[in-house]
């Protein structure tokens, strides 16, 4: 089945799909039908302009949503993939995966063309926050300049990219539905806006320059990213990383930071300090273990390191 959608608040999204979808809406649920799957999403409206909607869902036939760009960017979509497995997404005439082994969180505009394949029998899990241009101007544009935030006021398609790191993780707890307030979820709601926007603003090249990323190259970073993900315990060589990608060092530092929004070795050892946050927070090894076990053989430098991330001592987590 190929629905039609336009980017939009999720109440007249729910709207919009259960008249193209076996579905009914109850308040602020769109409830699937059982012949046509299990779950479905809820919205709730935070602030003027900003909402945030749960997707929980599990098909019994594949599903194709298109969504049709409007004429101008009035409405913006946070998209966090949570769960296992993958969903295509095609974005003009690139095709990306959104999992946690690829790309997890994504922001696009009401100007933004995409097709999104969901596949039957998966249980689909997404949290996205919408916000219109007026609030994101309120609210973030006042405060922020830079050629990356220029963007928004264009009527350009726009879509980034971010991976999911443990900041990221921790404030997604702080939106959980059904175990948080609402006055906890808007607290949450605008952690994660923040840190995001804060994520953005490192990023110094234009989206032009982003969006026309050669697809190959694209995924030949996405596997580097895998890797060094994979090797927290180990010493990073960046010109052993620039090898394996097959390009020179200057044009892989360019094009990981282009990518991730930061440098090779900051994403390295942001990844060995939040490994070491979970470590610790799991109540199963001492500080010196979990030193030891993201690489470092001296306690003290690995305390020294902890801190500078987290602006707090390994001890002091509790």
């Amino acid at each position: 089945m190929k629905v039609e959608i336009k980017l939009t608040t999720p109440d007249k999204f729910h709207e919009n799909l259960s008249r193209q979808i076996p579905s009914r809406i109850i308040e602020n649920q769109l409830i699937l039908d059982k012949e046509f799957g299990e779950g479905g999403m809820t919205y709730l409206q935070l602030q003027e302009g900003l909402y945030v909607n749960k997707i929980d869902l599990k098909l019994t036939a594949p599903l194709i949503l298109h969504r049709t760009p409007k004429e101008n960017n009035d409405y913006f979509i946070l998209n966090f993939h949570l769960s296992k497995s993958n969903l295509i997404q095609n974005i003009g005439d690139k095709e990306y995966e959104l999992g946690f082994e690829n790309i997890n969180i994504l922001l696009s505009s009401s100007c933004t063309e995409a097709t999104i394949m969901i596949p039957p029998n998966v249980p689909i899990k997404l949290f996205n926050i919408g916000f219109t241009f007026k609030w994101l101007e309120e609210n973030i544009l006042s405060f922020k300049s830079g050629d990356i935030f220029s963007i928004f006021h264009s009527n350009k398609p726009i879509f980034l990219f971010e991976t999911t790191n443990y900041l990221y993780k921790k404030k997604l707890k702080l939106t959980d539905f059904e175990n948080q307030s609402k006055l906890s979820i808007t607290s949450g709601t605008l952690q994660l806006l923040d840190y995001f926007f804060q994520k953005v603003s490192q990023r110094n090249l234009g989206i032009d320059e982003y969006q026309n990323i050669n697809l190959k190259e694209f995924a030949v970073m996405q596997k580097i990213r895998e890797n060094i993900d994979n090797s927290v315990d180990s010493t990073l060589s960046v010109e052993n990383l620039a090898k394996i990608a097959g390009m020179s060092l200057s044009k892989f530092k360019l094009l990981f930071k282009q990518i991730f929004g930061t440098t090779p070795y900051k994403y390295y050892l942001a990844n060995r300090m939040e490994r070491s946050m979970e470590l610790l927070e799991s109540k199963k090894y001492s500080v010196t273990e979990v030193g030891y076990i993201v690489g470092y053989s001296n306690p003290s430098q690995f305390s020294k390191a902890f801190q500078k991330h987290f602006d707090t001592l390994p001890s002091e987590i509790k």
